[in-house]
């Protein structure tokens, strides 16, 4: 009986619950479906929160690379500021080119595809091209069996922003939910990041970048401890 246990005892298992609880709030909450493979390659594709504003912020890819290498794992990094699933700047390649690309070539063994906000909220045709090709983009990810992530980020100001942010996140757990795609709660870790933002509330600082880093490489070792 709990009445029985003694003060340290009952200090330990509250200990072990918080730990549980803490653990399982920043990871997945399971891991994505994908081939029985080694995570050796992971494959990121992302906006201006990954690569940073214009070089106006600092970009993930040095932090997230470190942690990787340490555990024998590949990164590559594709996307650009400013670009989503149908956007694109002139001369750059569409975002499912560009995974078709690295998925034929390197064929990664986990991708996750980071993109924020989606500024033609409010139009309805662009609102149904954004629920097509997020679709495309995550049947590409999974052509050759990779596990496939989708990411929760963090609150914005402004009422804009703030639909933007939520209507993608919509589009993109809907894609997701028949496709056996988890999502990294960035938005946790975010919460608990001291000074993660730079002004304007939504790109990230060295900080930030770090519990970035921290929420995907707590992903990839859910998913290694799986499938090695």
């Amino acid at each position: 009986m709990i009445g029985s246990r003694s003060p340290r005892t009952l200090r330990i298992c509250v200990l072990a619950v918080l730990v549980a609880l803490f653990a399982s709030a920043c990871l997945p909450s399971t891991p994505s479906s994908g081939r029985a493979t080694p995570v050796r390659r992971v494959l990121l594709l992302g906006d201006s929160v990954t690569y940073g504003l214009f070089s106006t912020s600092p970009r993930v890819h040095e932090p997230l690379s470190a942690m990787l290498a340490d555990r024998g794992v590949g990164l590559h990094v594709t996307g650009f500021p400013a670009e989503n699933p149908i956007f694109t700047w002139p001369g750059h390649l569409s975002w499912s080119l560009r995974m078709r690309h690295e998925i034929e070539t390197w064929n990664p063994d986990m991708v996750v595809i980071q993109t924020m906000l989606f500024t033609d909220a409010d139009r309805p045709e662009r609102v149904a091209a954004y629920r097509s090709a997020i679709a495309e983009l995550m049947d590409l990810a999974k052509a050759r069996g990779a596990h496939v992530y989708i990411v929760s980020h963090h609150g914005v100001p402004g009422t804009s922003w703030a639909r933007e942010r939520d209507v993608a996140q919509s589009l993109q757990a809907s894609a997701a939910s028949s496709r056996g795609i988890s999502t990294i709660p960035l938005d946790w870790w975010m919460q608990r990041c001291e000074g993660g933002v730079i002004g304007d509330g939504v790109h990230l600082t060295g900080a930030g970048q770090r519990c970035h880093a921290l929420a995907i490489t707590f992903a990839v070792d859910q998913l290694r401890d799986t499938v090695g």
